[in-house]
């Protein structure tokens, strides 16, 4: 991952905590980002940096125990779902970047 990358995904990180502010599970202050799709070498490999770091893939959290519940990658269906989303999104995106420039 190149430096201007690593910096825009901090970026986002710290956008999605102001912006939340409270666990997506139990409802206490958020303070870490969890991944649905976990952000394993595999899943890196497999679906690639950009929905893995999508905005959409991430879950405000509290705590390790929060973590573990907004894990989907036990449950296929919700997985490909997200994908295909997180994919329409990055579409969009790109197609609002190509309209601007």
């Amino acid at each position: 991952m190149t430096e201007r990358k690593a910096f825009e995904i901090n970026e986002m990180k710290k956008k999605i905590i102001a912006e939340r502010r409270v666990c997506e599970v139990c409802g206490k202050p958020g303070t870490q980002l969890a991944h649905r799709i976990p952000q394993t070498k595999y899943n890196l490999q497999y679906y690639g940096g950009e929905i893995i770091h999508h905005e959409k893939n991430l879950a405000l959290v509290c705590s390790l125990e929060c973590n573990s519940q907004v894990n989907i990658s036990q449950y296929p269906v919700l997985v490909r779902a997200l994908v295909r989303d997180i994919e329409k999104t990055i579409r969009k995106e790109k197609k609002n970047e190509k309209i601007q420039h």
